[in-house]
């Protein structure tokens, strides 16, 4: 294409393809509101029968450990119990992973 006046038309109108797409583009993206209100959710406490229950801290490894292993796929299919957990976490007596089950159903 010369680079003339008489070519801005014609350059008008491949810009203005990518910036359709661009525009597109960005238009998919999700609000992060949503998520952080489910954030806020699972790491406020909560209380149920005159009992609380702590909320979830992502930041601390073991929370964090906990959900990397809820993440696993092979629990997709059949879901998870007090000992499959115990099988990936074996420093957890199984007292401590029925509080954290129930803390799990809290915020379902």
């Amino acid at each position: 294409m010369k680079k003339n006046i008489y070519s801005l038309y014609i350059l008008a109108q491949l810009l203005k393809e990518p910036n359709r797409r661009y525009l597109e583009f960005i238009s998919n993206f999700d609000d992060p509101s949503d998520g952080i209100k489910k954030l806020a959710k699972i790491s406020d406490p909560v209380k149920k029968d005159e009992r609380s229950y702590k909320g979830f801290n992502f930041f601390s490894h073991a929370d964090r450990k906990l959900f990397e292993v809820l993440a696993r796929g092979e629990f997709n299919i059949y879901g998870f119990q007090n000992k499959t957990i115990r099988k990936f976490m074996p420093e957890l007596s199984p007292a401590s992973v029925s509080r954290i089950l129930k803390r799990l159903l809290l915020y379902a």
